[in-house]
């Protein structure tokens, strides 16, 4: 990715709520793009700056995005060869929502991965991964897809407390083991501190995968007011990490 568009992405990220940005970097694309792909972000960011709504998406949005998402989506969709696909994606629009429900072939079996891409303002805000599988393998096309995108699971596994522990803790935790979303997303969940992340807020949150109950482990979290027990605050710190390395990937991180 060259480094003016790279400067551009940047500037919209730093200002999320700022169409401006946004039409600078259609403006240059335009004249920079190389690709079928960047012509569509073109379109949509045009179209979608001319909406004012922030929570919903027009009419004029929707349309154009249920006739283009392809063209958005090229890495996402080129992930496996075609032989290995036992159907085309299963698409779906729910407002400013595009759902992908893949299933394809490894030796064995089938797999099936669901993604969900929140796209506002001609970027996707957020992608949301269903199932492990399916961020273990469309987390690196989806971030170049859509190099904005905060990345997160959509659920994780819960683990019930002993009962001699009930009166110490008495809500559901969850589990996450260096398996659940892989071992780089367990090591940047388990492994930011304030020197690494300054300005975001910390937890210590019981780990039930080592069976030691005096072991706690500081959590990076997003500041989201709606997160209110641990099995939400783990998603969003697992949402962080996979965010990270996303945005690490494409060559978006911090200082980068």
């Amino acid at each position: 990715m060259s480094s003016d568009r790279l400067a551009l992405l940047k500037a919209i990220l730093a200002n999320s709520d700022d169409d401006l940005p946004r039409l600078v970097f259609a403006d240059w694309l335009e004249e920079n793009g190389t690709s079928d792909a960047d012509a569509a972000r073109v379109e949509f960011i045009r179209l979608g700056c001319k909406s004012k709504a922030k929570t919903r998406m027009s009419h004029a949005e929707g349309k154009w995005l249920d006739s283009n998402w392809r063209r958005l989506l090229g890495q996402t969709l080129a992930r496996h060869h075609p032989n290995s696909l036992v159907e085309p994606p299963v698409v779906r629009r729910d407002g400013r929502f595009l759902r992908l429900r893949f299933r394809w072939y490894e030796p064995g079996h089938v797999r099936v991965g669901e993604m969900d891409f929140e796209y506002v303002h001609g970027f996707a805000r957020r992608v949301g991964y269903q199932r492990s599988r399916a961020y273990d393998y469309f987390w690196k096309p989806a971030a170049t897809d859509e190099p904005l995108a905060y990345h997160r699971p959509e659920r994780l596994p819960d683990t019930e407390l002993p009962a001699s522990h009930s009166d110490m803790i008495t809500y559901p935790m969850s589990r996450l083991v260096p398996t659940t979303w892989g071992e780089e997303v367990y090591d940047h969940t388990f492994g930011y501190d304030e020197e690494q992340t300054p300005g975001v807020s910390k937890f210590k949150l019981f780990h039930m995968g080592n069976g030691d109950l005096n072991s706690y482990h500081p959590l990076a979290i997003l500041d989201e007011n709606h997160l209110r027990l641990p099995h939400h605050r783990l998603r969003a710190a697992v949402a962080t990490a996979m965010t990270a390395i996303a945005r690490e990937y494409v060559g978006l991180a911090p200082g980068s």
